[in-house]
């Protein structure tokens, strides 16, 4: 074979091994978890990129872990929100941890704001806390996405019965501590029993009520009826003083130093500086 020949193979060879190499790097998965604060060991990492992978896959929702050891300054809202802003992220689920200030943070954007909103935050966020407070940082983040995958698979109109961990953390009853701000859905009033008998007994009083005054004689006379307007004229008229009544209101002070009670954690969603919207649920641990 000659030389200019060969070098036509060599250069198909080429292009035949770069065309067979391309699928590998498409389909290579986006990184899922964002480790800056190095909290967890390669495998951990490995492990929760496959899980989280097939998760956002699955609800095409990016389930993200992002840590760090200090935010430059800004609030664990705004940092989370300048990486996903950065990052460019669509519909996403992120939990977001700051070692300097125990922080952590739960929200969601696009259609993870709908199926994460601020209630299911904070259910996701207590029940994560207690891995966070013993240093479990792979159980918390293992619990995270899996109850991200659970909410992202429930309608958000549906207030449903919290997720209870699989796996709780040692020494945490999640019984007590995980479902104390849970409100089941209250069944409507109007298909009660009991509200309809009342109903058709107010109902059918009015009704009786109404067809008896109509029906019973009805008064067609009153103090003007036998009054000769033409010849009766007032002759006097005077005022008479019967009593005299006062009342006394205490003012209020205007340096009253009271003031209401106020909610530990929970927080709420909000902006980022780029103008996406998110919900979010964030504590300390």
């Amino acid at each position: 074979m000659d030389d200019g020949r060969w070098h036509l193979v060599k250069k198909w060879l080429l292009f035949i091994l770069i065309f067979l190499l391309l699928p590998i790097e498409a389909l290579a998965a986006p990184q899922k978890i964002f480790d800056y604060a190095e909290l967890l060991t390669p495998d951990e990492v490995s492990q929760l990129e496959s899980l989280a992978t097939t998760y956002s896959d699955q609800h095409r929702v990016d389930i993200i872990v992002l840590t760090t050891n200090q935010t430059d300054g800004k609030s664990i809202e705004q940092y989370m929100g300048d990486f996903v802003d950065e990052q460019g992220y669509d519909d996403t689920v992120i939990i977001t941890i700051d070692m300097l200030e125990r922080d952590v943070m739960v929200a969601g954007f696009g259609k993870g704001e709908k199926y994460v909103d601020n209630y299911r935050g904070d259910i996701i966020l207590e029940e994560i806390t207690p891995y966070l407070s013993d240093g479990n940082f792979f159980g918390a983040f293992r619990e995270f996405i899996e109850q991200a995958n659970y909410y992202l698979g429930v309608e958000p109109e549906v207030r449903s019965t919290p997720n209870p961990s699989p796996n709780p953390s040692p020494g945490y009853n999640s019984d007590v501590n995980y479902n104390r701000n849970y409100q089941p859905a209250q069944d409507n009033i109007f298909f009660e029993l009991w509200f309809q008998l009342l109903a058709s007994v107010v109902v059918g009083g009015v009704t009786v009520g109404i067809m008896g005054y109509y029906s019973s004689g009805r008064k067609t006379t009153n103090a003007r009826t036998y009054l000769d307007v033409g010849r009766s004229a007032v002759t006097a008229s005077y005022d008479r003083f019967v009593r005299k009544t006062v009342t006394k209101t205490k003012k209020p002070s205007s340096n009253n130093k009271g003031g209401g009670g106020g909610f530990g954690g929970g927080g709420g969603g909000g902006f980022t500086g780029g103008g996406r919207s998110f919900s979010g649920s964030k504590g300390k641990f």
